[in-house]
């Protein structure tokens, strides 16, 4: 019987360490849709002749991509997750932060996506694309920021529109980040929440939380039929 209370012992040892270990890398908050925003609302080319078609790919879905803007997203990931403080990506957004009385600990990043186009055969150039998109927590939104795969800029006409839509024009592809203040959270947040998508699923905590359950209602039944055997 104390073996087998031991090995349980262990086993919800692991689960808290497993609990840990899945919590969030720096700069990124807890992802409801799993990493599988933003999702595209709809989009219009600044070209009236283009035909082609806007291509949104969130975070969890990037095995869909190319090897290379799938490298890159990833690149985006992990510049973002070994940077301290947002704001040091790039001076504008710490501008806007700044203007807006927002410390760059407080900013954190929701969703990461690829944004690309297809089957356009009217012309070569593109002068850009009108993009509509949703996402969580847009009613704290600060910012858009680009990445290409050397440097972040800041989309600066990137806003919220009146049906709380992320809305912003750009002649840009490739990865994107949303950034939002997270201070109405309780102060700086940055790795605070979990990660969802490949990184963590809320369900996660569901699951271990069942079987840990499960496991001192067995040790229990163990124990009270090794007492009645006495």
């Amino acid at each position: 019987m104390k073996k087998l209370l031991t090995h349980v012992m262990t086993f919800l040892m692991v689960v808290a360490m497993g609990v840990t270990a899945f919590a969030a890398p720096n700069n990124f908050i807890s992802s409801p849709s799993a990493n599988e925003n933003p999702e595209l609302i709809g989009w219009d080319p600044v070209t009236e002749d283009c035909d082609a078609e806007l291509i949104v790919t969130p975070f969890g879905d990037r095995e869909k991509l190319d090897d290379a803007s799938r490298n890159q997203l990833e690149a985006a990931r992990d510049v973002i997750v070994n940077t301290k403080d947002l704001t040091d990506l790039n001076e504008d957004l710490k501008k806007l932060a700044n203007d807006k009385g927002i410390k760059g600990g407080d900013l954190s990043v929701s969703d990461l996506f690829d944004v690309d186009f297809s089957d356009c055969d009217t012309h070569d150039g593109h002068d850009g694309f009108k993009i509509k998109l949703d996402s969580e927590g847009l009613d704290k939104f600060i910012g858009l920021m680009h990445f290409d795969g050397e440097k972040w800029t800041l989309i600066d006409n990137a806003k919220i529109d009146e049906n709380g839509y992320l809305v912003f024009t750009t002649d840009k592809i490739g990865s994107f980040a949303i950034v939002l203040n997270t201070a109405e959270e309780g102060g700086s947040s940055s790795g605070s929440g979990p990660q969802t998508g490949d990184y963590f699923s809320w369900w996660i905590y569901v699951a271990l939380m069942a079987v840990s359950a499960v496991a001192l209602v067995v040790v229990a039944l163990k124990l009270k039929k090794s007492e009645e055997n006495q």
